[in-house]
């Protein structure tokens, strides 16, 4: 509710990235968490910059696409908000049966933080052109000329 309106107002960008920079940082006293009052705040804090994709993606799609040819991107959106999630939960669950619940917060630092690292160091023209090639080749596969 909160990070929608930043991102009109700063850029999606910065919310982004320092949204991101939240998730990663709370990993570090979630997998060292000597109790559970710990677990608790720092889940409660990542929350708050995870729901940044959750948020400002559709109004990033909405960026990238026109609204009549927008629909594979929200289809995928939507399916991925959807189904990631319990997808989620059962391969963690497993996984932390297996090495161990703390395991799983160093994992998840190492994913946010390569994604972090990429958020900052691709300029924006790279990436963007990046995205619009890949909706390009996307689209061109679905609709041949």
């Amino acid at each position: 509710m909160l990070l929608a309106p930043l991102s009109e107002y700063f850029g999606r960008r910065p919310v982004y990235i320092y949204s991101w920079f939240i998730l990663f940082i709370f990993q570090l006293p979630l997998a060292l968490a000597p109790n559970i009052g710990t677990v608790i705040v720092c889940r409660l804090i990542q929350g708050f910059g995870g729901s940044a994709p959750l948020s400002n993606t559709g109004g990033t799609i909405s960026d990238l696409w026109e609204r009549n040819n927008s629909g594979y991107a929200m289809l995928i959106y939507g399916l991925s908000s959807t189904f990631g999630p319990p997808f989620a939960l059962v391969v963690c669950g497993y996984l932390g049966l297996i090495y161990g619940w703390r395991v799983l917060f160093w994992f998840f630092m190492a994913v946010t933080g390569v994604r972090k690292s990429r958020f900052e160091f691709l300029q924006k023209g790279c990436l963007l052109t990046v995205v619009i090639h890949v909706a390009r080749l996307a689209h061109h596969r679905l609709h041949p000329p």
